[in-house]
């Protein structure tokens, strides 16, 4: 369905906002109403368009507003579940771990700008990791 420019402006402010999973919901929304399954008054589109047009406007303020729409007109609204960081914290800690016990070690090192540039083009042109790379350019000593 094609949206209209003032529907469109809407969908990049939310967007812009992060509040992506509005998106498919307010979409929703404007498909039932031009069907006529809904009927949403002019003032509506006015308070949106005019919340929409309002850079000063909080994220939260913005969300509560297009959520409580939503309700009003039936439309089901899903927000996506915050993943748990801890459990990929974890599984990286065990892989360190892991790496450590076969006698890895963690190397940092400051490099220029031209040298990085020169690094990455051996090691593109080579198909090689940059594990590969400090490997080959050792051996070469």
């Amino acid at each position: 369905m094609k949206l209209s420019k003032g529907n469109q402006k809407v969908v990049d402010v939310l967007r812009t906002k992060q509040l992506t999973y509005l998106i498919k919901p307010f979409r929703e929304m404007v498909e039932l109403s031009k069907l006529g399954k809904i009927k949403i008054h002019k003032m509506t589109w006015k308070v949106i368009m005019r919340d929409i047009n309002n850079e000063h406007i909080a994220r939260s303020e913005l969300e509560n507003m297009f959520i409580a729409y939503f309700v009003n007109f039936g439309i089901f609204v899903v927000k996506k579940r915050i993943k748990d960081k801890r459990v990929s914290k974890e599984r990286v800690k065990s892989h360190r771990e892991h790496k450590k016990s076969l006698g890895y070690t963690q190397l940092s090192v400051m490099v220029s700008e031209e040298n990085l540039d020169r690094l990455k083009r051996f090691k593109k042109k080579r198909k090689m990791t940059y594990q590969e790379a400090f490997e080959f350019m050792i051996r070469k000593l």
